[in-house]
């Protein structure tokens, strides 16, 4: 359960901290809107689940949002972090690895010294820029996505002089706004020098971890060493709860770097009298306080009203985004904000010209229905495309162009004519429901297989030599040194007991040697 009151109480007595370790990123949201009452510093890192050795490239985006936290936190004055535990398991990099540099209308710049930045401090080269550390060359045209960046901005030269500097628009990729004088463009991944690129590129090339392509972005953070450190060293650290069982569990399964001693700290103190609060009805609840005294959180004043108690005496209003529900022996806290859910936006598998009259699509929410086209309509002033999607019974959804990502195009099996949904009757979301239940068991079983194989011991296997020499004696040819070295190969993996690891993992891999 989580719980803001041990976390209240802990600042409102101003004890010291530097580091509140949680459990995941919810739990470090809720906490953070402690720290905001008392209106301090604060960065939350992300839930960085990855274990030792991992392709990042499978935690793109965990990994970015934490390089982003750490940027932040070195260019704040010692702010207060709150972390989840599994992101402080691994030796981060250091501030000089976080850097960042200006491009200014009017300025000549180089354009292949410009490039080896981008190469050195973590770029993907695109064609199209769609994602966070993109950048995109094209002619007299400059695309750059930097990680901290609301939107992408586009650079128009004339030869070698920036020109231009506008935002742009990720979906339709064209610009907008005013012109920029200047932007900052912060590292993708690592503020690299030309030497240290180098280096780290040659270490992930000799790295003993498996990735897909075995670059920085894939294995960088496992090779900074010297260029990396402890970010929990020299720091006062809590505990938000109890959490030996979770220290256990990540420091068996994630291989962590960082000693588990370090995690043995104090627990935040559960004080008597100070209590987290539910609030269905804020009226009732504040006049059962009434001898206390009363502070209300809310966005605005129009939300006192909508809940009755704006003309409510001796209540004091602070306007502020965050909830934080608390209860003490002195006073009573309560938010009328409600948390927002985080929708993740991904990329639309789909154009608008590839859409033609009478396709069928699905939509996220509402299922299986009708492409009927695209449709202007006026809305508070202002004239939006629509895409409309017919369903069963000629009822129909206007869909704003923006939102494209929420529909696919329906592919049936066998070239089968699909039957449409109807609104309002609940049956996509139920299919839905069974459809992620069922994706949630084969996950599990996954899990509990890999956790299965990865605890079994490997036998080693002694093959003696005299014996493999009377055998290759009766073989009838002469052994190639290819089929020799093949042979010793195999012979050292079975004493090491890496081809029975190979058998139990599912891999045969007696063709391979290490």
């Amino acid at each position: 359960m989580i719980s803001q009151a041990s976390f209240f109480y802990h600042l409102q007595n101003g004890k010291p901290i530097d580091i509140l370790v949680c459990e995941d990123s919810k739990e470090a949201k809720v906490l953070a809107d402690v720290a905001k009452y008392f209106q301090k510093e604060v960065v939350v890192f992300p839930d960085f689940r990855a274990a030792y050795g991992d392709d990042l490239r499978t935690y793109q985006e965990e990994f970015h949002e934490l390089l982003v936290a750490l940027e932040t936190y070195h260019d704040k004055k010692a702010p207060l972090v709150i972390a989840p535990l599994r992101s402080l398991l691994f030796p981060l990099p250091k501030k000089e690895l976080f850097g960042s540099f200006f491009l200014e209308f009017g300025e000549e710049i180089d354009l292949k010294a410009l490039q080896e930045r981008f190469l050195e401090w973590g770029y993907s080269f695109v064609d199209i820029v769609e994602l966070e550390g993109a950048v995109s060359f094209r002619g007299d045209v400059i695309d750059i996505y930097p990680p901290n960046a609301e939107n992408p901005y586009r650079i128009s030269l004339f030869d070698v002089e920036i020109e231009q500097i506008k935002r742009f628009d990720l979906d339709s990729q064209r610009t907008f706004g005013e012109e920029l004088e200047k932007i900052r463009v912060d590292a993708a991944l690592f503020a690299l020098t030309p030497q240290q690129y180098t280096v780290l590129q040659e270490r992930v090339q000799h790295s003993p971890f498996d990735a897909l392509s075995k670059d920085i972005p894939s294995l960088g953070l496992w090779h900074l060493e010297e260029m990396a450190e402890d970010f929990t060293a020299g720091k006062k650290i809590y505990l938000s709860k109890e959490m030996s069982p979770l220290v256990e569990e990540v420091f068996a399964l994630n291989a962590p770097q960082i000693p588990k001693e370090r995690f043995a700290v104090e627990v935040l103190e559960a004080k008597e009298g100070y209590n987290d609060v539910v609030v269905s009805k804020a009226l009732p609840l504040l006049e059962a306080h009434g001898g206390k005294k009363r502070i209300v959180i809310a966005q605005n004043e129009a939300i006192l009203k909508q809940h009755g108690i704006f003309e409510l005496e001796d209540i004091e209003f602070k306007k502020a985004p965050y909830i934080l529900n608390i209860s003490t022996p002195y006073e009573l806290i309560i938010s009328l904000n409600k948390a927002e859910v985080k929708r993740r936006r991904r990329k639309s598998a789909l154009l608008l010209d590839d859409l033609k009259k009478g396709d069928y699509v699905v939509h996220e929410d509402y299922g299986v229905g009708i492409f009927e086209g695209i449709e202007q309509a006026e809305i508070l002033g202002g004239v939006k495309d629509f895409v409309v999607i017919r369903y069963m019974g000629e009822d129909k959804v206007m869909l704003p162009v923006e939102n494209l990502d929420a529909i696919d195009r329906y592919i049936a099996a066998g070239g089968a004519v699909p039957t449409l949904d109807r609104l309002g009757k609940g049956s996509f979301a139920k299919l839905k429901d069974s459809v992620k239940k069922k994706l949630f068991e084969i996950a599990g079983k996954i899990v509990n297989l890999a956790a299965t194989r990865a605890l079994i011991e490997a036998p080693k296997i002694e093959v003696s030599k005299e014996e493999m020499a009377f055998f290759q004696s009766k073989a009838g040819f002469e052994y190639t040194e290819d089929q020799k070295k093949a042979v010793d190969a195999i012979l050292h993996d079975l004493a090491s007991g890496k081809i029975m690891d190979r058998l139990l993992s599912g891999d045969v891999g007696f063709g391979k040697t290490e």
